[in-house]
């Protein structure tokens, strides 16, 4: 990537486990461990229905309990750099 002139931002270090159902042939849900960072849920529906797709993953995260966490849409590489800069501020300040 430097023969391009690029620097690295920022390293994701992600632990991925994936699950499915036959109970929902078409839903995915992943638990992802990003270390230094937390653990996040992600939920994927394959669908040509959106609205429909919608309903389904309220319908998922309803039976596993996850349907009040806060919504993150930020991509990890930008959770990871923020967690880094605060965690570095904290060093500096103290």
């Amino acid at each position: 990537m430097a023969n391009l002139g690029m620097m690295q931002l920022v390293e994701v270090n992600k632990y991925r486990r994936s699950f499915q159902s036959s109970d929902f042939p078409q839903a995915t849900v992943a638990i992802d461990e990003i270390s230094g960072v937390g653990v996040f849920i992600e939920t994927e529906i394959i669908s040509e229905d959106k609205k429909s797709a919608l309903r389904r993953i309220e319908d998922v995260e309803a039976r596993i309990g996850v349907q009040e966490f806060e919504i993150i849409t930020r991509p990890y590489r930008d959770i990871c750099m923020y967690a880094q800069f605060t965690e570095r501020d904290k060093v500096v300040t103290k």
